[in-house]
């Protein structure tokens, strides 16, 4: 009797793992189905949200209207390496990175596709903003709860509404690498795509100023003559109006801009007098406006 007890007892205790082990199966089988229950039912609601949404059946039908570009760079970067420190040390980083995005032939590309995908989604959210709400009697056609039917069709607009690339990050990095690779400098900024548009705009005025200048110093030295430089060492007792040293004195005299040409001075009687060549030399193009000159 005792021997059937015990081995009564262990048969319970050997079936006792694979009972567990066949509620767990079911367990596990029962949040399955529930899983596909939730999810085909989510299915069958958003089916009927499309079916029955007038306003995202209407979006729908503008976005089949409007064609964008949208191969274009999200960022884009420029590098510029220098051969030394001196020149690292000494370039402009704002003036170089205009003349950098003006230059770069990737930008020039997509000018075009950028400036065009603007213009159009203006058009665009401006037909997308006359779109109705749905009415109440579609979405209870719909079947699906108000809030639920109102949230589903939030999802559908906020993943239908087009979404083309209308600006790109433009990273430009500037560095210098020692001969031996021990020192490394390097500086980075950020533009967008605005800013490449100033530089289309800034840069051809900057070169044609600077174009401008050119020819105007040169139409000012132009009016020197021979005549007009006797007249003003004459007026002046042909001596430097600095140190006053003569023609005599073994130098030479030479007639200045006290406003230098370079600097905008003109080449009329106000603004010229002798100098000798040390001082002349010695002035150069200098012009204190605050000081004596």
């Amino acid at each position: 009797m005792k021997e059937n007890a015990i081995n009564t007892t262990s048969e319970k205790l050997y079936l006792h793992p694979l009972v567990w082990s066949y509620a767990l199966f079911f367990i596990i089988l029962i949040i399955i189905l529930v899983y596909i229950i939730i999810v085909s039912r989510k299915k069958h609601r958003y089916k009927q949200v499309k079916k029955y949404s007038t306003a995202y059946q209407n979006l729908c039908e503008i976005n089949q209207k409007y064609r964008f570009s949208y191969l274009i760079e999200s960022v884009h970067l420029i590098s510029e390496t220098y051969p030394s420190k001196q020149k690292w040390d000494r370039v402009d980083i704002n003036k170089r990175s205009m003349e950098l995005l003006y230059n770069d032939n990737y930008l020039n590309l997509i000018r075009e596709k950028i400036t065009e995908n603007r213009e159009k989604y203006k058009e665009y959210t401006k037909e997308v903003n006359t779109i109705l709400k749905t009415p109440k009697e579609c979405i209870t056609m719909s079947n699906v709860p108000l809030k639920q039917f109102i949230r589903i069709e939030n999802t559908l607009w906020d993943e239908t509404m087009l979404k083309p690339p209308q600006d790109i990050e433009i990273s430009i990095t500037f560095r210098y690498v020692s001969p031996q690779g021990r020192k490394h400098y390097e500086n980075t900024a950020t533009y967008y795509f605005d800013d490449y548009l100033f530089a289309c705009v800034a840069i051809p005025l900057e070169q044609q100023r600077v174009a401008d200048s050119k020819t105007q110093q040169q139409f000012e030295r132009a009016k020197m003559s021979n005549s007009l430089r006797y007249d003003i060492m004459k007026r002046d007792g042909f001596r430097c109006v600095l140190c006053g040293a003569k023609a005599f004195d073994s130098i030479t005299l030479h007639v200045d801009h006290i406003i230098p040409i370079a600097k905008g001075g003109k080449t009329e009687w106000d603004n010229l007098r002798t100098l000798c060549d040390r001082c002349n030399s010695g002035k150069r193009d200098k012009y204190d406006y605050n000081g004596l000159n």
